[in-house]
């Protein structure tokens, strides 16, 4: 017998067969938005915040807190007096994010920061 939920190909829950909208919605499994900071070489999992899957990627407020809470982590003799290469991807690249890591400087951290950010094709394949 199959089951009157099917799996979409992106993880999540499809509708059940036969409903409105508005009640398909509510039996849709929630979607998860959510931000992980980890410590290079080791992968060592710093910091996390579960947000649900309307919240914005680029929140600046969620990024500042989770980078705060992954710095905590270390311990003050490597945080302290020692670089700290802060990585993201476009979504951490707005003007309050960076501002705080900049600012992050007045307080002894030796923060600098890298953003990717996607190039169109016709920008990358430009002589």
């Amino acid at each position: 017998m199959e089951s009157p939920l099917r799996r979409e190909a992106h993880g999540g829950f499809g509708e059940r067969p036969g409903e409105t909208d508005r009640r398909q919605h509510r039996h849709r499994a929630p979607g998860r938005l959510d931000l992980l900071c980890f410590l290079d070489g080791t992968r060592e999992a710093l910091a996390g915040l579960l947000r649900e899957g309307r919240a914005g990627s680029n929140t600046t407020a969620d990024h500042i807190t989770i980078l705060d809470r992954a710095l905590q982590q270390i311990p003050d003799t490597h945080r302290h007096g020692t670089p700290i290469l802060i990585r993201a991807d476009s979504a951490g690249c707005t003007q309050g994010f960076l501002t705080h890591i900049r600012s992050l400087r007045e307080h002894g951290l030796d923060t600098r920061y890298s953003v990717g950010v996607a190039i169109p094709a016709r920008l990358s394949t430009a002589d």
